[in-house]
């Protein structure tokens, strides 16, 4: 019930999306391997700005069931 209640199942996902967003952004994932392929598309900030949005979605979600 306290689980339910705290929205934990919440919390994982937004904290899984934010490890990935940062540890891509950190490792600089796409453009260490693929020099000059993800200039515009795929930066690794990019991918870190979408998993930071998602994130944010998550913890929206999350008030929303309380």
């Amino acid at each position: 019930m306290q689980y339910q209640r705290s929205a934990l199942k919440w919390v994982f996902p937004t904290l899984d999306l934010d490890t990935l967003g940062s540890s891509a952004y950190a490792m600089k994932f796409p453009e260490r391997w693929f020099r000059r392929g993800f200039d515009v598309f795929g930066a690794s900030y990019k991918c870190m700005y979408i998993c930071v949005v998602g994130a944010g979605m998550f913890q929206c979600g999350s008030f929303e069931k309380l």
